[in-house]
Order: structure tokens, then C-alpha cells, then sequence
């Protein structure tokens, strides 16, 4: 192997038997080439060494570094001394990359330039690596480390410049949660970090033994937490980040059918009296929380959200956050439809419609991304073409989506052929636009969102 790759993939792999084969399958499918993978065998029990053994035989760029088991930060620690690239991404041995992630990486990383980190998002996998059609992207407009503490989304599936990372980037001291440890130090360094609102892989979820690490992790995570508390411009903005941490810890207790204190992460935090914005984390909270356990065995809320729901008036109705039971349900609700029905009715109309030949996404914020994963992976109808416009991004958003741009500001008549689907929450200048081109809510447009009341519209033009 003589030819300097472009990136070195970090594979720690510890007893990963059953699925690091797929782990490396999902590189060796990559539309870009140029790549080397250093796969740490954390002294795995199982079959693991002899499958990575056997893969670098098969594949030049694969290459094995022995190490006794130190877990994932000792393990990513392990390979850096092999990393031949100026550039790296940490996979773990049971995720998969998409055949075109690396692609997707290396176009947003002539944007962001070579110091800058670039992040994406992933789909949630169930335990046999079949996707959820659930997707989690990061929101960092600037790593800083209020933003890592108030949870940004960032995962190690990131490429990151080979100069940030030194000799030892992981504390291996740290036995869960190191990652929420390295973006706060990164952060705190001033590491500049451009997001892309595309999927790059998919983080397959195990929900075995979740209840006996909880307490593990929330008191790992509090540590590190607390730490770097001081750094935030309010002192009070504390008690949030804990409580967002006590909320995701106690939702996957609650899911993975815990009945023994599972509010056991709350003692000693105040809980804000509603209406606050602790409501919305909390919703957000159950959403994910739930969606992370049960994804496991393939269930996710567009399938059982009626089944799920009473379950969660219970555990609000039996715990310390009583008092946002009501706003929070309600929260919960917008989101599950947020995430389903716009979808759902974006299918329904495009089926219907046989004469559309093109779909323009209209408002490029995250709803979008979520719409635009879908369109793309669960087959929108064929030949259909997609593009997008925004009234409000500049062209680099459009290039890192990989769509072409429109303006419906600029249309004179409405596009023969043409839907157009509005995504954000607060769309109702937008409708005016649509409306003003001739377009036919619900018929040539539709607004995935809140239904914007537009005055004036006249029968059959949103004035329902």
C-alpha cells in the first residue's frame, strides 16, 4: 500500500464478532477509494481477531493493531501511532457507512477547509442492522462548550483534522461518555466544525444490558459535566444541563422497563415549573429516549406511537415532573407528527399525482434534511426529480444537500409538473409566494408543517 490515503477509519473492536463484518463490508462499498482503516482488536474473546485478520488479507487498506482490552477511548488511543492520513473518522464495529458517505465528507471538506472538522448525520439501525427511517442530525452553528453541554448531536463519525487529535485524544480514565468529554475539550480549543445535513452512516442500537449501565453513564456524564459548568455564561444554565441529562437517562430507564426508580436521576435537581422551556426538553426527551430503547426490536413511533403513549401519561403522572405532564404531551404529539404525517401526506400527494415530474423543497432547515432522507431512501416515485429553494441560504446549503436551487419568488406561472413541499414551521410568507405563482394548496403545494391561516386566500386557498 504505497499510495498516502485521504482518510484513516478507526475501527475499535472489541468481541465484535457478529458485526464487524458488516462494519467493513460498508467500506470496502465506498465511491471513494482512497482510504485505510486501522482495526483495533481491544483484546476481543470471540472470533473478532480472525475476521480482521482475514479482511486485511483480502483488502490491503485494512490493517490490524493488536491491543489488551481498554475499552473504546483506549482502543481509538491505540491506533493513532498508525494513522497515515491527515484526516480521521472513528467508526465503531458495529455501524455501517453509506457507500457514499466519504464522498459526501470530502465535497463539504473543501468548503469547510483543512482545519475545520465536518460532521453529518446518521439513521438508526435496529439490532440486525435494518433501518428505522429514524434520523438524528448534529446542530453545531459553532462548537463552543455551551453547546456540547446543552447536547449538540455530534458523534465520532466526524472527519477530523489528524493535528487535533495528538498522541492521545481520548481520556481511556473515563469508563462511558468519553466522547461528550473529547468534543468539550476540541471545543474548548476552538476547533471550527461545519455540519452536513445529510446521512454519511447508520448507528446500529443494543439494548442489552441498558439498565445496568444507565447509572454508569449518568454518573460518568454528571462528572464530566460538572467540570465545565463554570464555563457557562449563566451559572443557573447548570441546573438545565443536568436536568437534560437526568431526562434522557430516566425516559431509557422508563422504556427498557425499568419500575425501580427510574426518576432516580432527578434527586436533588430543581424541576422549573411550567410553562418553561424544560417542556420541549422533555418531549424531546421521550421522543428519543424511547425511540433509542425500542429501536432495538425494530419499533419506532411511526409504528406505535398509539401503544407507547399511554405508557408515557403513566410515567409522568407517577414521577417529579407531574407538573409538565399535560404541556409535555402535547409537545411530544407535534413532534411524533411533525415526523410522520409530513411525510405521509408528501407520499400520498406524489402517488396521487401522477403528471409531477419534479418536487422542489422549499425552506432547507432540519424538517428538510428528515424529508429529503426519506424522499431519497424510501423511494420516491420514479424519475421524479428533486430540487430545492430557500429564501434565506446561501448556495453553499444547496451544494451540501446535493440539490439544485429554485426560487419560486421568481416564477411568473406555476412550473408545469411541478409540487412543491414547504417544510419550515413558520411558512406562511412562503405559502403567499406559492399562491401568488398560481399554486393550488394541497394540490400544487403542500405545507408539511403548522397550516399557515392566509388571509385573503379565497376558496380553496388556505383559508382552512
Amino acid at each position: 500500500m504505497s499510495e498516502r490515503p485521504d482518510v484513516s477509519i478507526v475501527v475499535p473492536c472489541y468481541n465484535a464478532a457478529d458485526t464487524v463484518h458488516d462494519t467493513l463490508a460498508s467500506l470496502r462499498m465506498q465511491t471513494h477509494p482512497n482510504w485505510e482503516a486501522i482495526c483495533v482488536d481491544d483484546g476481543s474473546t470471540d472470533s473478532t481477531g480472525d475476521l480482521l485478520d482475514f479482511a486485511a488479507t483480502e483488502d490491503e487498506r485494512i490493517r490490524v493493531v493488536r491491543a489488551p482490552h481498554g475499552g473504546l477511548a483506549s482502543a481509538r488511543n491505540h491506533a493513532m501511532p498508525h494513522v497515515r492520513s491527515d484526516r480521521v473518522v472513528f467508526l465503531d464495529a458495529d455501524d455501517v457507512l453509506r457507500p457514499n458517505a466519504l464522498d459526501i465528507l470530502f465535497r463539504a471538506a473543501k468548503l469547510a477547509g483543512p482545519d475545520s472538522l465536518v460532521a453529518a448525520g446518521a439513521e438508526l439501525l435496529d439490532r440486525h442492522a435494518r433501518p428505522l427511517s429514524i434520523y438524528r442530525f448534529p446542530h453545531v452553528p459553532r462548537l463552543t462548550v455551551p453547546a456540547v453541554l446543552r447536547g449538540c448531536g455530534l458523534t465520532v463519525t466526524t472527519l477530523i483534522p489528524r493535528r487535533l487529535l495528538g498522541d492521545a485524544p481520548f481520556d481511556a480514565s473515563i469508563p462511558i461518555c468519553e466522547d461528550t468529554d473529547f468534543w468539550l475539550r476540541l471545543a474548548d480549543r476552538g476547533a471550527e466544525c461545519l455540519t452536513v445535513p445529510r446521512v454519511i452512516f447508520g448507528r446500529r442500537l443494543r439494548s442489552d444490558s441498558l439498565g445496568r449501565k444507565l447509572d454508569q453513564r449518568f454518573a460518568s456524564a454528571r462528572q464530566i459535566m460538572e467540570r465545565w459548568l463554570p464555563r457557562l455564561p449563566d451559572p443557573a444554565d447548570g441546573n438545565d444541563v443536568l436536568r437534560r441529562l437526568a431526562c434522557n437517562c430516566s425516559v431509557m430507564a422508563l422504556a427498557a422497563g425499568e419500575t425501580d426508580s427510574p426518576w432516580r436521576f432527578f434527586d436533588g435537581l430543581p424541576v422549573p415549573e411550567p410553562p418553561d422551556l424544560f417542556t420541549h426538553v422533555l418531549a424531546h426527551a421521550l421522543y428519543w429516549g424511547i425511540a433509542i430503547v425500542r429501536g432495538a426490536e425494530g419499533l419506532t413511533w411511526r409504528r406505535h406511537a398509539m401503544h407507547w403513549l399511554p405508557s408515557v401519561r403513566r410515567w409522568l403522572s407517577t414521577g417529579p415532573l407531574t407538573a409538565h405532564a399535560v404541556p409535555a404531551l402535547a409537545a411530544l404529539d407535534e413532534l411524533i407528527e411533525r415526523l410522520d404525517e409530513s411525510w405521509q401526506r408528501s407520499r400520498t400527494v406524489l402517488s396521487r399525482r401522477t403528471d409531477v415530474h419534479r418536487a422542489v423543497v422549499y425552506g432547507l432547515g432540519r424538517n428538510a434534511a428528515e424529508l429529503l432522507e426519506l424522499l431519497r431512501s424510501e423511494g420516491a416515485p420514479t424519475g421524479l426529480e428533486l430540487s430545492g429553494a430557500d429564501d434565506h441560504v446561501d448556495q453553499q446549503v444547496f451544494h451540501l444537500l446535493d440539490l439544485g436551487r429554485d426560487d419560486p419568488r421568481r416564477w411568473s406561472s406555476w412550473p408545469k409538473g411541478t409540487i412543491v413541499l414547504v417544510t419550515p414551521n413558520d411558512a406562511e410568507a412562503m405559502c403567499r409566494t406559492l399562491i401568488h405563482a398560481g399554486g393550488r394548496p394541497d394540490e400544487d403545494f403542500l405545507c408539511l408543517t403548522r397550516q399557515p391561516q392566509i388571509a385573503g386566500a379565497g376558496p380553496g386557498r388556505m383559508s382552512s
